[in-house]
C-alpha cells in the first residue's frame, strides 16, 4: 500500500495531500460491489465530487478499480445509470479493511461483498483468454430484482449471480428470472449463480448452480 501511494501513484499523478489519498483508497475498498454516485463520493472525507472523482479515475488507471456498467437495450440509458464499482485486489481489500484472518472474515459485513468481488476479478481474467472478450454490464430493475454481472457477445447474453451462501433456493434465481421477463426477445443463455457450496446442480430449467471453486479449475 505504501508503495503504491508513495511511488506508482506519483508517476501519473500530481496529489499534494497523500494521507488523504490514502483514506480515500480505503474509503473506495469499502464501496466495493456497490452502485457508484459520483456526486456524494468523497463526502464523508470533505472532498467535492470533482475532486473524488479524479481520484477514482486515478485508482482505475491504476489497475486497482474496475467498474461495470449499467445495461439497458437503449444504447443511451447503458451510460445514463449508475456504474457499479469492484476494487481488483481483494487482498489488499481485506488489509484496507482491517480482516486479518480467513475466521474474521467469515464473520465481517463485508464478507458477501468480498466473496463477489473475488468471483467477478475471476471471471474478468478469464475472460482475457478469448479471442474477443465480452462486454460486461450490470443490471438492476426499477423493481429491485437485479444481476451481478451479464456478459453480451454474438448477441447471446450469460447471466451471473453471485451468493455468498452454501445452500441455494428458487428464490436466488430471481434476478435471473426478471431478466428474462424483461427482455423477451433477447437470447439468453441458461443464467448461472456461484455459490460457496461443492456441487454443480440445476435450481430450474433456466438456471444452474455451481460452485465458486469451477473458476479455480478453469484458470
Amino acid at each position: 500500500m505504501q508503495t503504491y501511494i508513495e511511488r506508482d501513484v506519483r508517476m501519473f499523478a500530481d496529489i499534494s495531500d497523500l494521507s488523504l489519498f490514502s483514506r480515500f483508497v480505503s474509503l473506495i475498498a469499502a464501496y466495493s460491489t456497490q452502485e457508484i454516485n459520483k456526486s456524494q463520493l468523497g463526502r464523508d472525507l470533505g472532498l467535492s465530487p470533482k475532486q473524488a472523482s479524479k481520484w477514482l479515475d486515478i485508482l482505475i488507471y491504476g489497475y486497482q478499480w474496475r467498474e461495470v456498467i449499467a445495461y439497458s437495450n437503449n444504447l443511451t440509458k447503458r451510460v445514463s445509470k449508475k456504474p457499479k464499482g469492484y476494487f481488483m485486489d481483494t487482498g489488499l481489500l481485506c488489509y484496507l479493511q482491517r480482516i486479518s484472518s480467513a475466521e474474521a472474515l467469515a464473520a465481517h459485513p463485508l464478507w458477501g461483498a468480498l466473496f463477489e468481488t473475488f468471483c467477478v476479478n475471476m471471471i474478468f481474467r478469464l475472460a482475457q483468454s478469448l479471442k474477443i472478450a465480452p462486454s460486461f454490464y450490470h443490471w438492476r430493475s426499477n423493481g429491485g430484482a437485479e444481476i451481478d454481472l451479464l456478459l453480451e457477445i454474438d448477441s447471446k447474453f450469460y447471466l451471473i449471480e453471485i451468493k455468498a451462501k452454501s445452500n441455494l433456493t428458487k428464490h436466488d434465481a430471481r434476478g435471473i428470472l426478471a431478466f428474462r421477463e424483461s427482455y423477451p426477445k433477447a437470447n439468453i443463455q441458461k443464467g448461472l449463480i456461484l455459490y460457496t457450496g461443492e456441487e454443480a446442480y440445476s435450481i430450474n430449467d433456466e438456471v444452474l448452480a455451481l460452485p465458486w471453486r469451477a473458476l479455480l479449475g478453469s484458470a
